[in-house]
This record gives C-alpha cells, structure tokens and sequence, in this order.
C-alpha cells in the first residue's frame, strides 16, 4: 500500500501524474530549490519513480504500472479529509481548523504507516502529546482539535473523551 509523508509529496505525485517532469519543474510546485527534489523522491526510486537522465538534467515520470497505484493513493488520502470536511460542515456549520486537518491526515498516515487502527498513548506521551510531536503544534491545540473531532464524531476515543487512551478515526470516514 502507497502512503505519502506529507502534503509536498502529494503535490510532487500529482504534478507527475500529468508526466515527466525535471527537478526545477518538481521545485516550483512545492517551492523548494530544485536540488531538494531528488532526496525528497529517492525512496519511491525503481518501485514507483523512473528518473532519467539528460546531460546533468533528472527527469522524473511515474512507472506505468504504477500509475493506478499513485492514483487511488491520492484518491484515499482526499476521500477521508473530504468526508471529515463535509461532516463537520453538517455537524457544526463551519470548516475544519488547519490544526484539524493535520490531526486527520496524521492520523490517515499512520494508520496506512502501521496498519493498525488506532494510536494508542504509552510511555512516549499521552495520544495529544504524540500527535503534537509528530506534527509539530503546540499539545493545547491538539488537545483542542482532537475533542472537537471527537464531539463531532470524526474521532473515537476510547475508553472516553476524559481519559483517552486510544484514537481512531470514525469507520464511516474510512
């Protein structure tokens, strides 16, 4: 199964899903320099990324039987945000938060990451403290976005919202 690390990766994916691309091309989608963009790709090399090479230039394509594969992992990844988007749209009349999304894509990406269902809290912190680490935002804010989720129904926590010890994201999201 395809995951991606983050948003820029997403972005690389979808730009080379309409075709070969160099690395200055790759590096004004996501705007980084253009040196950045073969360190960022390397691990998806031989499986997923054909790179070619003219002259001193890399060009990057996706793989033909690959292409399905890069598809339908982009397609998971926007299906689950756009269900949380239109619950919480429902629910309480208003969007997600940036905090909000980046818990539910963490959570996506860990649950595609691991294969397990839910985060569960231990040693390393309670399920706030590890989320925030991971994507780097202040834990009151975490805490914040995860009972929001949770009242809305796009998170469960177990065994409850007060003393929480595991995550999930709702099945009907999934």
């Amino acid at each position: 199964m395809l995951f991606f690390k983050s948003d820029r990766i997403k972005k690389l994916f979808e730009e080379l899903l309409m075709g070969e691309k160099t690395a200055s091309d790759l590096a004004e989608v996501i705007q980084v320099e253009s040196r950045e963009i073969y360190p960022r790709l390397k691990r998806y090399f031989n499986t997923i990324i054909s790179v070619k090479k003219e002259g001193r230039i890399n060009k990057y394509s996706i793989n033909p039987k690959a292409v399905s594969i890069v598809k339908e992992a982009l397609k998971r990844g926007k299906d689950v945000l756009r269900k949380a988007e239109e619950l919480m749209r429902r629910v309480t009349g208003r969007e997600l938060d940036e905090v909000e999304k980046k818990v539910i894509e963490f959570l996506i990406f860990y649950m595609k990451r691991t294969g397990r269902s839910y985060l569960e809290g231990g040693l390393e912190g309670n399920i706030a403290e590890l989320i925030s680490k991971a994507i780097k935002v202040e834990v009151e804010e975490v805490a914040r976005a995860i009972l929001s989720l949770s009242n809305i129904g796009i998170l469960y926590l177990w065994p409850s919202s007060v003393a929480a010890k595991k995550v999930r994201l709702s099945k009907a999201l999934l």
